[in-house]
Formats: C-alpha cells, sequence, structure tokens
C-alpha cells in the first residue's frame, strides 16, 4: 500500500500523525462537535472518581480522619497509596501491554481503518 513504518524522514511519526489532518470544514465541525462539552465532563468526573476512591481507600484501610492528616496511620496510608498502590497499578498495566501485540501490521492494520472511517465521514450525506 505504500505506507512504512520506516525510521526514515518521515516514518512512523507521519502514520501516527494523520489523524490529526485539519478538517475541510473546521467552523462546521467546531459548531457541531460536542467533544469539548464531553472532554470537561469526562475529566470532572474522572478526577472526581480518582479523589473519591483515594478517600475511601484511606478510610477504610487507615482509618482516615480529614481532622487529622498528620496522624501515624494517615502518613502511612500515604506513603502505601503513593508507593505500593502505584507501584501495583504500573505492574497491571505492564502486563497488559506485554499481552498486547502491537507489531508493525496491526500498527498498519490500524493506520488503514482509521483512513477508511475518515474518507467515509467525508463523504457527504453521511
Amino acid at each position: 500500500n505504500g505506507r512504512s513504518l520506516s525510521s526514515g524522514a518521515w516514518g512512523a511519526w507521519s502514520v501516527a500523525m494523520a489523524s490529526t489532518v485539519p478538517s475541510p470544514r473546521p467552523a462546521l465541525t467546531a459548531s457541531t462537535s460536542s467533544w469539548g462539552r464531553r472532554g470537561g465532563f469526562t475529566l470532572k468526573t474522572g478526577l472526581a472518581l480518582g479523589s473519591a476512591s483515594f478517600l475511601w481507600i484511606m478510610a477504610g484501610f487507615f482509618h482516615y480522619d480529614t481532622k487529622l492528616p498528620d496522624a501515624p496511620a494517615a502518613v502511612a496510608g500515604f506513603r502505601a497509596t503513593t508507593g505500593l498502590v502505584v507501584g501495583l497499578l504500573f505492574a497491571i498495566c505492564t502486563l497488559l501491554l506485554c499481552t498486547y501485540k502491537l507489531n508493525k501490521q496491526a500498527t498498519i492494520q490500524m493506520a488503514d481503518e482509521l483512513a477508511e472511517r475518515r474518507h467515509r465521514a467525508a463523504q457527504p450525506g453521511f
């Protein structure tokens, strides 16, 4: 198909950046898209759930009291959640990445599928 992921002048960067091609109708896309509104909601929801999860872990395992943030149990909780929990999550993500096979063929297939979607989306009446 003529595309290459070589480390030449453009290489994988050009394939990866193909999805950032500017829209031929940016004003229409911006006025009809709700991605910006959803992005703010998603970010706020993620931050709220992350904060709530942290406080649930601290309260459930370390008896955290917001009025006593310097209590020995709270300090132990801070150390555990910033060390052990983050390390555990990193290990889980590493295992998942090792099991997910992302090679040259898979990358080219994804690029082709994205190009096809962009082509279909650019068709009138889509």
